[in-house]
Formats: structure tokens, C-alpha cells, sequence
């Protein structure tokens, strides 16, 4: 040890050297056929005249959600991706805010106010190019 830092004192010599393993094993080619970009799914022969049957899967993509505001989509009979058109349509809790006016005092056609507000109504998704509907935004 030495005596200023407490330390062991280590040597300047060498570490020693690591075993000779020779060289690594030769490395086996194999002569495979090169692949191509438009290859298809294998072929799988059925038993009735065994004719080649091409097997694919459809690739699935979730569901969008919608909300209350317009949103890209894609439209499936147009096969363009677009912004949806939004229309407005009595919902239930249209219904429900309408029946509490009433019950509260609003008998005198202020209970028609939720059917005028936007933030009540269920919310109807479209396509702008052929109307198709896309999708429907529930309050509830």
C-alpha cells in the first residue's frame, strides 16, 4: 500500500496475453436463387384437379374513430384520402337536454334550444366527393 493514498500500488508490467484460438472456420456458401420484387404467396395445389391456388390475406386496418369535428379519413368508394364532411343530427342527448329543460321550467319553447346547439347532436361523417357516410360521432 501506499502510504500518501491508501491505495495499492499497482505494477506498469504487461497484462498477460490472451490464448491463440487460430483462425476462424471457413464460411459455406450456398448457391441459393436469387429472389425477385414481385414474388407471390406459395403455391398450394388443391386435390380436385390440382390446379395452383393462390393464397391472400387482406391486410386490416383498425376502425377510425371519429369525433365531433372534421378529420382525414379514406373513403373506401372513392379509394382517395379526404376530409370528411360533417352534418348535425338529433341525438339522444338532445333528447335528454330537451327533457330537462322542460323538468326545470323551459315549457314555454325553451326546450328547443338543445335542438339548435351543435354540442348536443350526434355528428355525421361524409365523404365530400360522393356522400358516402363514413361514420357517426355519438355524445353518448
Amino acid at each position: 500500500m501506499d502510504s500518501k493514498s491508501g491505495y495499492p500500488q499497482f505494477s506498469a508490467s504487461a497484462p498477460a496475453p490472451a490464448p491463440d484460438f487460430g483462425p476462424p472456420p471457413p464460411y459455406q456458401v450456398e448457391n441459393h436463387p436469387p429472389l425477385t420484387t414481385n414474388q407471390r404467396a406459395p403455391l398450394i395445389s388443391s386435390s380436385i384437379n390440382d390446379t395452383p391456388v393462390h393464397y391472400e390475406h387482406p391486410i386490416q386496418t383498425p376502425k377510425p374513430i371519429y369525433g365531433p369535428y372534421a378529420q382525414t379519413d379514406y373513403c373506401p368508394r372513392c379509394k382517395q384520402t379526404i376530409a370528411t364532411r360533417t352534418a348535425y343530427k338529433v341525438g339522444f342527448v338532445t333528447w335528454v337536454a330537451s327533457a330537462a329543460c322542460i323538468l326545470v321550467g323551459g315549457f314555454l319553447g325553451c326546450c328547443l334550444i338543445p335542438c339548435c346547439t351543435d354540442f348536443t347532436r350526434d355528428v355525421e361523417h361524409y365523404c365530400p366527393n360522393c356522400h358516402l357516410k363514413l361514420g357517426l360521432h355519438q355524445r353518448i
